[in-house]
């Protein structure tokens, strides 16, 4: 009988919930209680479905930085990649906007575009 490979929740994934969508992009919840319900384990799960889509949407917007849910997913791991001190970036603690063009270079992660 041959097995049927189940898909994991990033992998069902249509689209974000909107409280997702906020904490990930650093958005007003629609409904504030909702902050208090997602898991980090949502939040992850989340980001590796939509993040190179959010990314590319704040890019668009805001070059030199990234979004919220960058720093919190993908920072930490560049850094140690490259050598830096693994910071534990939260949307709350993300660089400044000012700071973050700088350390997306350090980091290697500035886009063609942004003029790296």
């Amino acid at each position: 009988m041959a097995r049927v490979k189940r898909q994991g929740p990033a992998q069902r994934r249509r689209e974000l919930a909107p409280g997702e969508r906020a904490a990930l992009m650093g958005e007003e919840y629609p409904d504030p209680a909702e902050q208090f319900f997602l898991t980090d384990m949502q939040l992850q799960a989340a980001w590796d479905f939509s993040g190179p889509a959010l990314t590319a949407e704040w890019v668009g917007a805001n070059p030199g930085s990234r979004p919220p849910g960058w720093w919190r997913f993908e920072a930490p791991q560049l850094a140690v990649d490259a050598g830096m001190e693994a910071p534990n970036w939260r949307p709350s603690a993300a660089p400044e906007p000012s700071e973050q063009r700088s350390i997306l270079a350090r980091l290697g992660a500035l886009t063609e575009t942004e003029g790296e």
